[in-house]
């Protein structure tokens, strides 16, 4: 028989602990996993390139850690900027509905009415500027300038000087959005990463709800109005509040680290361009959607595990213990 010193037991007795924690972790996630239920598929999927203007419109994409990627452009990686170089948004102008993106093979072709189109690539060329920036949350992002031509044209179009655009690139400082101070409760986890949304990564939201709503609205709206990422279709209204994660298609898993508190952005209307006099929908939603935090309308998703996500998918969710 085999006569073992002390050191060798100690690692032996280690490593056997270490082996049953990860057993023991397994087993309840196999448990957990089987407690996923199909609560519908994915109707439509967007993309929003430039922050605060008109989402595109897709088939498929790959779910990444920074949002949904498509030929190599991801959600919300250019963003406008004022003269202090805080965040521009449909907020202060809401002119920025009416800005349009066309994804190509290079980067993005932005749009506006009576102005000729821009071409805004995904690589930076010359020596690129690095500006230090402030996004939602007040947290402090990196952009590189898109240029003085791309400057020109936005300041033009809002009949705002100073305005300039900048661009995310991989090799700039990562946004941690879990350390960012915010008014309602969240789960998010320190390695959660986004770029230049208003905060999570991605925003789902149900066709169910959206028609729940439109019930006590005086006039409905589109789910434009609220800028999601990823539409489902076949669930119960707002049976989002009972989920903890999803599961879409074969390879995407993703945590449900917040519902999403609603600002005066809602009132813009998408095809106008301008601000809703009567309040709507955030007025109703205050009314029907108020909670401690706010008025709350969708969820926020972090990726834990990402692949391609496509129409189509089906999803499933794992709803909150009773």
């Amino acid at each position: 028989m085999f006569d073992l010193d002390r050191g060798t037991k100690v690692v032996l007795g280690l490593t056997a602990t270490v082996g049953l924690g990860y057993s023991i972790s397994w087993l309840m996630r196999q448990q957990q996993l089987k407690r996923f239920e199909k609560i519908g598929t994915v109707k439509q999927l967007v993309v929003y390139p430039v922050k605060s203007c008109k989402g595109v419109y897709i088939k498929e994409a790959e779910c990444t850690k920074f949002g949904l990627s498509v030929n190599g452009v991801g959600d919300r990686t250019w963003m406008l900027i004022r003269e202090n170089n805080r965040f521009m948004s449909q907020r202060q102008n809401a002119k920025m509905a009416l800005m349009s993106v066309t994804i190509t093979d290079t980067g993005v072709v932005l749009n506006a009415p009576d102005m000729t189109p821009l071409i805004l690539p995904n690589a930076p060329t010359g020596n690129p500027v690095v500006k230090q920036c402030i996004s939602t949350m007040d947290s402090s992002v990196e952009g590189v300038d898109c240029g003085d031509k791309a400057a020109d044209w936005v300041s033009r179009y809002l009949s705002m000087p100073g305005i300039r655009i900048v661009h995310y690139t991989k090799d700039l400082r990562r946004r941690h959005y879990a350390t960012e101070n915010t008014f309602w409760e969240t789960s998010a986890k320190e390695e959660d990463l986004s770029v230049y949304p208003d905060w999570a990564t991605y925003l789902l939201l149900t066709e169910s709800s959206l028609e729940a709503l439109n019930k006590e609205l005086p006039s409905p709206v589109t789910i434009r109005t609220f800028r999601p990422n990823i539409i489902l279709s076949g669930t119960k209204a707002y049976d989002e509040d009972n989920w903890t994660e999803v599961r879409i298609g074969d390879c995407n898993q993703l945590r449900c680290v917040s519902a999403c508190p609603r600002c005066v952005l809602t009132t813009v209307d998408p095809d106008t361009g301008f601000r809703r006099d009567d309040g709507e929908p955030l007025k109703t939603l205050k009314r029907v959607r108020n909670f401690k935090d706010g008025a709350m309308f969708g969820m926020f998703l972090a990726p834990d595990t990402c692949g391609s996500i496509k129409v189509g998918d089906p999803v499933y969710a794992l709803r909150k213990l009773a």
